[in-house]
């Protein structure tokens, strides 16, 4: 960038003569001035360059890796396992509580129902504590619409004026809000997602917890909730049996494996 700039001058240019005692004076002092002005051009025009370049691709990285806001509604918070996600790093990014998000949990709190109480208390205690815990990420959120009523309805307008991602534990408020293409986080999809996957034929080790619909069936559970129905397992309640997967069904509610007791057939 710092070429001397008389390089690229007129190779005549000290042969100039004005025939003029002064400005021939001058001559000199152009030999110097010319080239260092064309060269700091250069340099200046330069810096402007690779400024610009670098102005442009922070803007891109931080485009790119910047996370999108969370809005998290009621049945979420009272669940709490979208915490747990949060405090080891798998959820990015500002977490949204609506202000009618919470007047819902203290409703809820209020109630004479003793579940729904249960519900709205353990609710807030979780939002208070990851409030204390993360001050500057947990943001309530004090949009309301007033021509509008219902919580969820409120939910999916105020994720479309965000842009945000909304994290529910509603399969239908998550149907609804898909519909007005919001990006929808379900804890339970995640947690399915993230079952052991079992094949036929492979043995596990499972408690007998209860009898089945069936009077030779048994039921026990897996750690991650998933459901084992046990062949001839009824007469082994309360006893941690080995058995060998046989069937395993997909539903809409989750997952389902039935297995045999031992090697029968």
């Amino acid at each position: 960038m710092f070429v001397p700039a008389y390089f690229l001058m007129y190779k005549g240019f000290g042969d100039i003569h004005f025939n003029n005692k002064y400005l021939d004076g001058l001559v000199p002092l152009f030999h110097l001035v010319v080239p260092l002005s064309f060269s700091l051009l250069l340099a200046y025009l330069g810096v402007k360059i690779v400024l610009r370049y670098r102005r442009y691709q922070a803007k891109i990285n931080t485009d790119g890796v910047a996370a999108r806001h969370k809005i998290i509604d009621t049945s979420a918070i009272i669940d709490g396992r979208f915490a747990d996600l949060f405090r080891l790093g798998f959820l990015e990014g500002n977490i949204i509580i609506p202000r009618f998000v919470v007047n819902e949990l203290q409703f809820l709190a209020d109630s004479s129902d003793e579940i729904k109480r249960s519900k709205g208390r353990k609710g807030l205690v979780s939002l208070n504590q990851l409030k204390s815990e993360f001050p500057d990420l947990i943001v309530i959120a004090e949009n309301d619409y007033a021509d509008v009523n219902e919580v969820d309805a409120k939910l999916v307008k105020l994720a479309s004026e965000l842009k945000a991602i909304m994290i529910t534990q509603d399969y239908n408020l998550k149907k609804v809000a898909e519909l007005d293409r919001i990006t929808v986080l379900n804890v339970n999809d995640l947690v399915n997602a993230l079952k052991p996957i079992f094949v036929s034929g492979e043995d596990i080790e499972v408690k007998v917890v209860k009898k089945g619909k069936e009077p030779c069936q048994g039921v026990g559970f897996l750690s991650d909730g998933t459901m084992v129905v046990i062949e001839d397992g009824g007469d082994h309640v309360g006893e941690t049996v080995k058995t060998t997967v046989s069937n395993i069904l997909q539903t809409g509610a989750g997952r389902m494996i039935f297995c045999r007791i031992g090697n029968q057939k």
